[in-house]
């Protein structure tokens, strides 16, 4: 795993494959050939800093099996486990984090595509009929695919297939994935059609949010206080607050504090910068405070962290 200094750019690495871009919290797919946009690998969730992967959204659609112990995405709607066999749907534009739900070492399958891949051009009846209905959807976020449930077997076995097929990469795989992903997508847009009617989601709440969220991780090295949290939302301090308590069960200082400390246990762990100066990077008054607040959430001074490969608790 290669994982840049978040200080030296704008970009933070995690597992090689993927950027997510401060600015926006968007990921970018590294791997992505526009001549086939598809890419399908393991994922071990632990392999991430703490076991963590930030906040953050992307353009294309992704499916995703476990095959191995326990995980959570946390999206805006709340907080989603799945166990070995199970599986989901994450849509574009989707804010989530994931991690290792059960400590030990998951193992899960992720698939990615751009809606393109399913319905080709932008303007045509299978893009205009099937696709965007769901892709384009922003109170359709995540769709969980049971191993018990008939409906879902399908798709999870058609996930499975694909899997073999982009690995093995026989030739004509390109052909077999497409095939298989249309049956997949006719499958899933019947499967999700009375969902996704149904639910009725706060989306200027989610718009609201996603902003404050970007301001607090733009700025999270800076003083920034509740009016200027609230003022990127085009809120009210009192809707700040009610927005992500209720969306996220945090406080938007909370936040912040969560976004520092990632922040300051990666620069610990991936560079030799002085404690004094990687406390004022992470947004902490002195170093004092900063000492204080990290054995506060971990138990371990940053110094003992540094020297004492400590793994801090997920």
């Amino acid at each position: 795993m290669e994982i840049k200094n978040q200080a030296a750019g704008r970009t933070e690495n995690y597992e090689g494959k993927y950027k997510i871009d401060r600015t926006t919290l968007e990921e970018v797919w590294k791997e992505y050939d526009a001549g086939f946009s598809f890419y399908a690998s393991e994922c071990y969730p632990n392999r991430f800093p703490e076991g963590y992967y930030p906040w953050h959204w992307h353009e294309y659609v992704q499916f995703f099996y476990v095959l191995k112990g326990e995980i959570t995405y946390q999206l805006l709607d709340g907080t989603h486990t799945f166990r070995e066999g199970e599986g989901g749907f994450i849509n574009s534009n989707a804010l989530h984090t994931l991690k290792n739900a059960s400590g030990g070492n998951p193992l899960m399958i992720e698939e990615l595509l751009y809606p393109t891949f399913i319905g080709g051009i932008e303007h045509n009846d299978i893009m205009a009929k099937y696709v965007l209905p769901v892709s384009g959807d922003e109170s359709f976020a995540m769709f969980r695919l049971e191993k018990d449930v008939p409906e879902h077997q399908n798709i999870l076995r058609l996930l499975q297939e694909m899997y073999r097929l982009y690995t093995d990469r026989e030739e004509g795989f390109e052909l077999q994935i497409h095939a298989r992903i249309s049956l997949l997508w006719a499958d899933f847009y019947r499967l999700t059609k009375d969902r996704r009617q149904a639910i009725h989601a706060d989306v200027s709440s989610t718009g609201r949010l996603k902003a404050m969220m970007l301001y607090i991780t733009e700025h999270f090295a800076d003083k920034i206080t509740l009016d200027e949290i609230a003022a990127a939302g085009t809120c009210s301090r009192r809707e700040c607050n009610r927005t992500f308590q209720t969306r996220l069960k945090l406080t938007p200082f909370q936040y912040l504090s969560q976004i520092r400390m990632n922040k300051a246990v990666t620069m610990l762990r991936n560079t030799n910068i002085p404690i004094t100066e990687l406390a004022e990077n992470c947004g902490f008054s002195d170093s004092s405070h900063f000492t204080k607040a990290f054995r506060a959430e971990y138990g371990v001074t940053p110094r003992q962290y540094r020297t004492g490969n400590i793994v801090v608790p997920s």
